[in-house]
């Protein structure tokens, strides 16, 4: 009878298992090993939501007419506090990788990355740094403020010019770093660069002079 109930609600090879382990009043795994409990977590919709569940089964090792325990618990607080949970160290893991002006790759992060690429593979990559000129100049005549948007705009562009296989990042300051991994083409490296420098060109136009800002990019290729 409870078979029948809990077969609304689990999936065949469970209720199969299930079914085996009542039979042969033992607890196999796989393998066909003794195992002391099974537990298994599952959702149901209820409401038009996800609920969750869990079964939990051993043997009542108090009685000697070998009896099997099953019970079924609601679990749906503890999993959504586990999801809360998740998503918070998921973003606290985010918010440590990158940084926090501009949402690019910190330097820790990027080296990281590089390192662990090159551990793997060493080869077929390439580093391309960014410095902006005048980028100073901007600070002292215009204010941080505007200078922190100008590292938040160059941050964006340089993403939105990224290759697939390539991450950007900031080592500090005024400087950016592109690391294209496996890379196919170096020939086009040269036109990306110029596509760069042309992408983060800007000039402030002030009542007695002009600051123009420009990047110089710096390449190094690993193969």
């Amino acid at each position: 009878e409870y078979i029948d109930i809990i077969k609304k609600y689990l999936s065949s090879d469970l209720i199969e298992f299930i079914i085996q382990s009542i039979t042969k009043q033992e607890l196999l795994d796989k393998n066909g090993d003794e195992i002391s409990y099974f537990s298994h977590d599952f959702s149901i919709m209820i409401d038009d939501k996800n609920h969750w569940f869990n079964m939990f089964m051993c043997m009542d090792e108090s009685n000697s007419n070998n009896t099997m325990i099953i019970s079924f618990r609601d679990i749906d607080d503890t999993k959504q506090k586990q999801q809360i949970a998740s998503e918070t160290i998921s973003e606290l893991k985010k918010l440590c990788e990158i940084d926090g002006l501009t949402g690019v790759l910190n330097r820790a992060t990027l080296e990281m990355h590089i390192k662990n690429h090159l551990n793997e593979k060493n080869e077929n990559c390439a580093f391309i740094l960014i410095d902006l000129d005048n980028f100073k100049k901007v600070n002292d005549t215009l204010g941080h403020i505007e200078g922190d948007v100008l590292l938040m705009e160059t941050a964006e562009k340089l993403k939105q010019l990224c290759l697939v296989n390539g991450q950007v990042g900031r080592l500090g300051g005024d400087e950016f770093v592109i690391f294209i991994k496996d890379l196919e083409n170096k020939t086009l490296l040269k036109p990306f660069a110029e596509e760069i420098i042309n992408k983060l060109s800007k000039t402030y136009k002030l009542k007695n002079e002009q600051i123009k800002v420009t990047a110089s990019v710096g390449i190094a290729i690993s193969d």
